[in-house]
């Protein structure tokens, strides 16, 4: 379809673009109110409400107020009855493309660009004035309307934009300079026309959606009262947005069981902030509509205050009595959708009063007249109702997911509008997107919904702070970073000149191992540069050598320069996780009595290194858990609940095969050369799988150090012993003849650096430990050992 078909099939709506462009719509409104008042208060003063005799003067004015005004109505009517015309709908297009299309003139894109649609969709990407207005400056050229083709008719909106990006490569190039992608372009436009097509909405009070959400006066006359049940909840509140399509599948799947004749009791099952409550939430909204399952019309929708009604009856005989009593209210009631939104305090609670709350609630269960949706998280759910026969025959279960990103996304954009005047801040999308992304990425202990909120509110805040009015991407990474101590915005020159030399900075504290070095560097720079595998660890590294070359002591400078800190490493022995149980005390039992280790470990730290140290010694179940891990950076604990591990380092050391590898170092060969041998042989010999060894970004080998390698060693840990010795106005003179000493009497390749330290355990710091309780040393004195004085040692 071409330019010009797609004018003439847009033709009969364009008178109202062309008094759209006289006069918009909310000037339209805006006047629209100046001349009903003005037309009221001539009105009064010119009949003599005010005065005591009327005014044949202001009567003119009054009668020409009037018309300005009737006008002005009329204009709006016309307006909205094109603006929601069914046959433009079945076209799947909106008032907001015709007005830009009519604008456009010979060049669609300058047409975007001028167009207060346009306009919006460039701010909300956060692009400024001024970008725009250079843009077009150097664009010189000018597309013919007969180029510009629109492929399909279907959701022509939407491929309008899509044409629009296909014709002019130089604007995709525009907005990718600001970091715009195609697919984020076309769904900030979704979001606009969404918003601009929902303010509108919102004025037509007379439309039954609208109207729906007022009460009628005797809607509930012709059905009984329950006053104690009244007194013992609340009406269902409606958070949503109306355009908000959240959980649709499980709000299907509700509208079903409450449609049944009998027995429409459903229990809605999900992880805290899973959005169980909503579900209920949309249905009703559709049963206030009638566009529900008709059973559900009329129904009142009533929230049980489970937590006071257990607080305010704490007795036996006064909890039986008034919860017997609200179930034959809402029975007798005939109307009501009883939601109990915590069922496990509730049983819980009768279970200590030695109350048979199952029994009372039987009755009501089977009955036609009650509808009763019971709401529960996962752990409680297997832990307290899964195993009630009788309880579970009662009620439909509904597993409520998560929401995906869409989902959150969704409701927040549904949100904007309204934080947006309540904060006084504009709400770039790129940034409503990064406040999700991070969310899902990183703060992973809370629901996604809570913490994607909470991360845009902090932002918000923030940005109000530093007196700015625009929320942008950035300004949302910010506060991630903050909150993590992950780096997650854009490389800084700092960091990047950090990544540029992190070889050098690793070797301040690794001797030797180059091979490792280089690999974990590269890891690091991808990780850092978010190119990356998002939905796996950051890094997954399997070290392999004898003890004491260095495996980890990398591990540990790793987690200073990448997290700022030693501390951000949390160490496993899995010598510890060598029998039968080993499984459960990594992620719990299924009865909740033993929360697992691994479990609360990442839950806890989700971010920073984590090593495990003597992985091969890991009992063989557990490490198919790792299989999990390693591939999908998630698992989940003994009772279903989701831990992410994507913000971590694995680090697993080993010492298998470190015989073979000290064989090939004494023939002088390489152990990296002969890489498949040695995987081999560990995958025969039953210690590793070999779909284990493929799951980690690289395997490392570290060789046994080398004579000169334990003198750069035994430099290091001398510094250590110098940094302290400082702390107390003492001074150590370090030589080269003491180093080469050390490294001979340290040199022992099965210990590695182990046999170094121990050395320098027994010979300097013993000198040192002597002469200063000798009172030899003290503050402000300077020690050079030679080799005299270890003689003997």
């Amino acid at each position: 379809m071409t330019f010009a078909d797609l004018e003439h099939m847009l033709s009969p709506w364009r008178p109202v673009a062309f008094l759209e462009h006289i006069v918009s719509h909310q000037t339209r409104r805006f006047l629209l109110k100046i001349f009903f008042a003005l037309s009221l208060i001539l009105f009064a003063l010119a009949s003599g409400i005010v005065f005591s005799e009327p005014s044949t003067r202001l009567s003119g004015l009054f009668f020409l107020s009037l018309v300005v005004f009737l006008l002005l109505a009329l204009w709006e009517a016309y307006f909205y009855s094109l603006y929601f015309e069914e046959s433009r709908h079945r076209l799947s297009h909106s008032l907001e493309l015709v007005m830009l299309v009519s604008r456009s003139g010979q060049d669609p894109l300058l047409g975007f660009f001028r167009s207060s649609l346009g306009s919006e969709i460039l701010e909300r990407l956060g692009i400024d004035e001024d970008s725009r207005q250079y843009f077009l400056s150097q664009t010189k050229k000018i597309v013919q309307r007969r180029t510009f083709s629109v492929d399909d008719r279907e959701l022509l909106d939407e491929v309008y934009f899509r044409a629009l990006l296909q014709t002019y490569p130089e604007f995709v190039a525009f907005l990718s300079s600001h970091a715009t992608p195609e697919d984020l372009f076309l769904r900030c436009v979704r979001f606009v026309l969404r918003l601009r097509q929902g303010r509108v909405h919102r004025e037509r009070w007379w439309h039954p959606d609208n109207l729906a959400r007022f009460e009628g006066v005797g809607k509930h006359w012709t059905y009984g009262r329950a006053f104690t049940l009244e007194r013992l909840s609340a009406p269902l509140l409606q958070t949503l947005p109306p355009e908000v399509t959240f959980h649709e599948e499980e709000m299907r799947a509700l509208e079903t069981i409450l449609g049944k004749s009998a027995e429409s009791n459903a229990l809605l099952v999900g992880e805290e902030g899973a959005g169980k409550i909503e579900v209920v939430e949309r249905l009703a909204r559709l049963a206030e509509g009638r566009k529900s399952n008709p059973r559900l019309f009329s129904r009142r929708f009533l929230v049980f205050a489970t937590g006071d009604f257990c607080t305010i009856f704490a007795t036996r005989e006064a909890f039986e009595r008034t919860l017997a009593r609200v179930l034959a209210e809402a029975h007798r009631a005939g109307n009501i959708v009883l939601i109990i939104p915590d069922l496990p305090v509730l049983l819980a609670a009768a279970e200590a009063l030695e109350v048979n709350a199952v029994e009372i609630l039987n009755p009501y269960l089977r009955s036609s007249d009650i509808f009763i949706v019971a709401v529960s998280n996962t752990e409680d759910f297997h832990r307290l109702i899964e195993r009630n026969q009788e309880l579970m025959q009662r009620f439909d279960v509904v597993m409520v997911r998560g929401g995906t990103e869409e989902e959150i996304l969704s409701l927040l954009e549904g949100e904007v509008e309204i934080v947006e005047s309540r904060e006084g801040v504009f709400i770039t999308y790129p940034a409503l997107v990064e406040a999700v992304r991070g969310a899902a990425q990183y703060l992973v202990s809370a629901p996604l919904y809570d913490a994607a909120k909470d991360l845009l509110e902090e932002s918000i805040v923030r940005v109000r702070e530093e007196r700015q009015a625009v929320l942008m991407p950035d300004d949302v990474l910010t506060i991630v970073e903050v909150r993590t101590g992950v780096p997650a915005g854009g490389v800084s020159s700092a960091d990047a000149a950090l990544l540029e030399n992190l070889e050098a900075h690793l070797h301040q504290r690794i001797v030797g191992q180059d091979e490792a070095i280089r690999a974990i560097s590269n890891a690091l720079r991808r990780a850092r540069a978010h190119v990356g595998n998002p939905n796996r660890p950051l890094g997954s590294f399997l070290f392999l050598g004898p003890t004491g070359v260095g495996k980890t002591e990398t591990a540990k400078a790793l987690s200073e320069i990448f997290f700022g800190a030693e501390g951000a490493m949390t160490r496993l022995d899995m010598s510890e996780y060598e029998s039968a149980d080993a499984l459960s005390r990594l992620i719990g039992d299924s009865l909740g009595r033993q929360p697992g280790v691994l479990a609360s470990l990442v839950r806890e730290r989700p971010y920073g290194v984590l090593l495990l140290d003597e992985f091969e010694k890991t009992e063989r179940l557990a490490l198919d858990l790792f299989l999990q891990i390693l591939d999908e950076g998630m698992f989940s604990d003994a009772s279903g609940r989701k831990i992410n591990a994507r913000n971590l380092i694995i680090i697993a050391t080993s010492n298998a095969g470190s015989d073979l590898i000290f064989d090939l170092v004494k023939r002088g060969q390489d152990p990296s050369a002969h890489r498949e041998k040695i995987l081999d042989t560990m995958i025969s010999q039953g210690i590793f799988k070999a779909e284990l060894l493929n799951r980690f970004d690289a395997i490392v080998f570290f060789h046994p150090l080398r004579l000169g390698e334990l003198k750069e060693v035994a430099g290091l840990l001398l510094k250590r012993l110098e940094w302290r010795l400082r702390e107390r106005g003492i001074t150590l003179a370090v030589n080269d003849p003491l180093l080469s000493f050390l490294a001979e009497k340290g040199n022992d390749p099965k210990f590695g650096a182990r046999a170094l330290n121990r050395a320098i355990q027994d010979t300097v710091e013993k000198v040192v430990a002597d002469k200063i309780i000798g009172g030899k040393l003290r503050p402000g004195s300077t020690l050079e050992l030679t080799l005299a004085d270890l003689q003997g040692l």
